[in-house]
């Protein structure tokens, strides 16, 4: 086949989530040809925001990718709302926090891939005091919630902890996590923090509200801890008094569309809204071959040297058989409640995040929960929206039940996620769409992580950003895109220049 033929690409993308999206941007601007598909009408895939009329129709028999059983609360009173509010609503089913020193903000910065994007500062972290009865009458408590410190000066100001307590916070900050001089292989964080006079409500703040751990200290290891507290503290300041930044307008949807926009600008060729089938490996030909349902009686087929996607929505393109088998993976499992509420968790804060430790009772299951509020335009003001994400049912329900009343609650949805155990499932899913074997060398398939649970945006594109490096040697995700205003400046310069008669200066405007 003719490598100029307008219907074979280099690269062959199904899904416009953000981590295929991150890979079509890349390989779009290294010069490969791009064929991005979805059958959705929307970007994000299962990132793509909600209107509140789509999250309403969402049923306990729907699926999207691995999130499914919606139940919806039976008393919503979301009619009380203006009819005209109720359209101002953009729903993410799993928010995601960005670090300001994180892997994506970081390539954001370095490529400026991200100058099209708004962020909002995320206000401040908070953890909920009620097991800590001092700590709850502290002059900064606020519905049972402190403050995390953000700051030194936050340390010596909060009335939650003693002075003893403060100093061995700052020394931990500024001397143990500098050096890490007594870290020992295998530790664990919890004998970590122990060790050095950070226990009960300090280990507490550290583990859940700066570490974001959701099991219990225990369970992960020093290393892991010392590394998440190490990204926390790196990220304050860059961008204020918060580490960790909100994408407005429906985030996941916003980043995956920044992306696109990339490829897109690079000659990726998109189709979205239409029906994909007859997915296939040709051994003999080293191509993928896959036909799209351009209108009522238009099929029209594509070629690719290189098949991308996650495994939900490459499970749908195998065979029967290997189908089956793809879906019984024994995923990680969190519970998710999405409410929507006229009550601020505290008065003095429109986005934050809070951290419930033991909301049911269980001292491994804390349970993270974001507000969302107008200020990403995704709800109408006066209203809020909390997402609430922890190991069991009950426990997030216990959680946004202590944090706002359930009076104040408008409506309210619950609904699980799978997280991919996904490399466990690429030898079946190449064998059921045709390939052999299966290898993370293969440059015939990349499978790519379907959407997390997890808070942190960077756990869901690590191993993307990861394998890419390691398969073209390059140190980022691509090279730096030029600025438009730049190049703006630089055309009116010369327009000008043109129309003075003075082209002789020209060229050297176009260097600066």
């Amino acid at each position: 086949m003719s490598a100029d033929d307008k219907d074979h690409f280099d690269v062959l993308v199904l899904g416009t989530g953000v981590p295929e999206s991150l890979l079509a941007a890349a390989h779009a601007r290294r010069g490969d040809t791009v064929l991005h598909l979805d059958t959705s009408d929307k970007y994000g895939g299962a990132w793509a925001n909600l209107t509140l009329y789509e999250l309403l129709a969402l049923s306990p028999t729907d699926a999207i990718e691995n999130m499914s059983g919606f139940e919806h609360r039976p008393a919503s009173r979301l009619d009380t709302l203006p009819p005209a509010d109720l359209a101002r609503f953009n729903f993410e089913l799993v928010p995601k926090l960005l670090y300001a020193q994180g892997e994506l903000v970081e390539l954001f910065s370095t490529t400026g891939a991200g100058r099209h994007l708004d962020f909002n500062l995320v206000e401040g972290t908070y953890i909920h005091s009620s097991s800590d009865p001092a700590a709850a009458a502290s002059n900064d408590a606020i519905q049972n919630t402190v403050r995390v410190p953000a700051s030194k000066e936050d340390v010596f100001s909060s009335s939650a902890i003693s002075l003893m307590e403060k100093r061995r916070l700052m020394k931990f900050f500024t001397d143990t996590l500098v050096t890490m001089v007594d870290f020992e292989e295998g530790e664990n964080f919890h004998a970590f923090l122990n060790k050095h006079g950070l226990t009960g409500k300090l280990e507490a703040m550290l583990a859940h509200g700066v570490a974001l751990l959701q099991g219990s200290s225990e369970q992960a290891s020093a290393q892991d801890g010392i590394a998440r507290i190490q990204k926390y503290l790196s990220s304050l300041g860059r961008y204020g008094n918060s580490p960790f930044l909100m994408a407005l307008h429906g985030g996941g949807s916003e980043l995956s569309q920044a992306m696109c926009r990339v490829s897109a600008v690079y000659g990726g060729v998109y189709i979205l809204g239409r029906p994909v089938q007859d997915l296939s490996w040709s051994a003999a030909d080293s191509q993928w071959t896959v036909s799209v349902a351009i209108g009522p009686n238009d099929l029209q087929t594509f070629t690719a040297k290189k098949l991308i996607g996650n495994p939900h929505t490459l499970s749908r393109m195998t065979k029967p058989a290997e189908s089956s088998s793809a879906a019984a993976d024994t995923a990680a499992t969190s519970h998710h409640i999405i409410v929507v509420t006229n009550v601020p968790v505290r008065q003095d804060t429109l986005l934050g995040l809070f951290v419930v430790p033991s909301a049911d009772g269980d001292s491994d299951a804390a349970v993270q929960v974001t507000q969302q509020s107008s200020e990403l335009n995704c709800c109408p003001p006066g209203t809020f929206l909390l997402h609430a994400r922890g190991a069991s049912r009950s426990a997030v329900h216990a959680a946004l039940g202590l944090l706002v009343p359930e009076s104040s609650w408008l409506h309210a949805m619950h609904y699980t996620c799978h997280s991919d155990q996904h490399a466990s499932l690429n030898a079946t899913l190449a064998r059921g769409l045709g390939l052999a074997e299966y290898d993370v060398t293969d440059a015939a398939l990349e499978i790519v992580p379907g959407l997390s649970g997890a808070l942190d945006i960077d756990q869901d594109i690590r191993s993307v950003l990861d394998r890419w490096k390691a398969q073209t040697g390059m140190t980022t995700l691509m090279e730096t895109l030029p600025n438009p205003e730049d190049e703006q400046v630089v055309t009116e310069a010369r327009q000008l220049q043109e129309a003075e008669g003075g082209g002789d200066g020209v060229g050297a405007v176009s260097q600066q």
